[in-house]
């Protein structure tokens, strides 16, 4: 998993390329897609290389718990 910056500090947009959307079985109004990063683009890994998806579920559980115990208003 990638930290992505949207703007290169002092040049230029930071793109990336889509390289398609996935069918997906459920939820259908969140689109996923692959991504490609090219020689260009600037980012940082999050976490151990090869560890994305537990990476990734362990920050959607920390997020539920937020909103969970946010106070409303």
């Amino acid at each position: 998993m990638f930290l992505r910056a949207a703007l290169v500090p002092g040049c230029c947009a930071n793109q990336i390329l889509i390289q398609r959307l996935k069918d997906k079985l459920g939820n259908q109004a969140n689109a996923s897609s692959e991504v490609e990063f090219d020689g260009r683009t600037l980012g940082w890994l999050v976490g151990d290389e090869g560890r994305g998806v537990p990476q990734i579920l362990a920050m959607g559980a920390l997020t539920r718990l937020d909103c969970a115990l946010a106070r409303p208003g």
